[in-house]
């Protein structure tokens, strides 16, 4: 429901576990529909120091005013992160779904004069409902549903939930 109305919850921030301290922001929240969001939680540190670069789900579904949000682990990115250079990058603050359902982020650069200037972009994989082998059109024309319980797969999709461990991605 749209109004002209403000109203206040509260999210709880991860503890900053790095090394160094530092602190623990939300870099941005993209709706999924239906009263649910997925948030992006990073700290301010990068390279080895980086510990908490998630993204989680919250359902502001049914919430009263001035409640504490409670919020799902979707997907830890310190892995990600790492795999194409080594380097976890400081600032993942751009948070995107498609209409398809893709979930994609980037990182701030902060320009070129103090930093390389490297823009990463990345594709988490697609969001599906538990029940994709039942529905052929959650994938593309050329894709299979994959149900396992394997962490290879689990890597490559983010879910809405899981039942013991089940995991479900498109595959082409």
């Amino acid at each position: 429901k749209i109004s002209d109305e403000w109203t206040f919850l509260f999210y709880p921030l991860d503890e900053p576990e790095s090394q160094n301290g530092g602190w623990v922001g939300l870099s941005d929240i993209a709706p999924l529909g239906g009263g649910e969001f997925l948030v992006l939680e990073r700290d301010n540190q990068g390279g080895p120091d980086a510990a908490i670069k998630r993204i989680y789900k919250i359902s502001l579904v049914s919430m009263d005013e001035l409640t504490m949000v409670s919020k799902e682990l979707m997907y830890d990115l310190i892995p990600q992160l790492h795999e194409p250079n080594g380097n976890v990058y400081e600032k993942v603050e751009g948070l995107a779904v498609t209409s398809q359902r893709y979930v994609w982020i980037n990182n701030d650069n902060d320009g070129v004069d103090d930093n390389s200037g490297e823009q990463q972009l990345m594709n988490l994989g697609q969001l599906l409902p538990l029940d994709c082998n039942n529905n052929d059109d959650v994938c593309g024309e050329d894709e299979v549903c994959e149900c396992s319980s394997s962490s290879r797969l689990r890597s490559r999709a983010l879910l809405l939930g899981s039942i013991s461990n089940l995991h479900c991605v498109c595959v082409a």
